[in-house]
């Protein structure tokens, strides 16, 4: 049995890319989990994210679901947006789809992958260009968001495939191995 300090270079690298398996198996879904609440907080609804990572064509995050009313609240406080402020002030929703792309293809996941639509029927054409204007201005602030979520994910990868990541695991755990750096049991 050998402590992970005393493995040759060959089985450390075989227990970094095992423990770098807990990015998939547990912290990435625990950091969905986090960044789902989040966006609940801020007033949007039937969220499901969706990533790949982290090295390939394609790869990325994107979420699809509702930007709601209160949402748009939020979002148009400080902005001139008269029209849909009323709109609002009349006891009228606002919602907008965040939805996906159907020319995507080949699995592809990131902030491009999705798009921001008003969810509206028979309305005025002034209001109409008001809310896709407004659309415009919240799909780009689902893309800084998605790249934001992205790189927080991306930066705990590169740590839980990290010699630091190893040591610290690996000692808190009380880990054990075999002289090729299969866990001992």
């Amino acid at each position: 049995m050998f402590r992970y300090e005393e493995l040759s270079e060959e089985a450390k690298e075989r227990v970094k890319e095992l423990l770098s398996d807990d990015f998939s198996a547990y912290i990435a879904s625990d950091m969905l989990s986090g960044m789902k609440d989040t966006l609940e907080k801020k007033g949007v609804e039937d969220i499901k994210i969706s990533y790949s990572g982290f090295y390939g064509q394609g790869d990325g995050l994107s979420y699809i679901g509702t930007f709601t009313t209160g949402f748009v609240k939020d979002f148009i406080k400080d902005k001139k947006y008269p029209l849909i402020s009323s709109y609002i002030a009349d006891g009228n929703n606002v919602n907008f789809l965040i939805l996906e792309k159907r020319e995507i293809h080949c699995g592809y996941v990131h902030e491009n992958s999705v798009y921001v639509s008003p969810d509206f029927a028979d309305i005025s054409d002034k209001l109409d260009t008001e809310l896709n204007k407004l659309a415009d201005e919240i799909n780009d602030w689902r893309l800084a968001d998605c790249k934001r979520m992205y790189a927080e994910l991306e930066q705990q990868y590169e740590y839980c495939c990290s010699e630091e990541y190893a040591v610290e695991n690996c000692t808190d755990n009380d880990y054990w191995f075999t002289a090729d750096g299969k866990l001992y049991e």
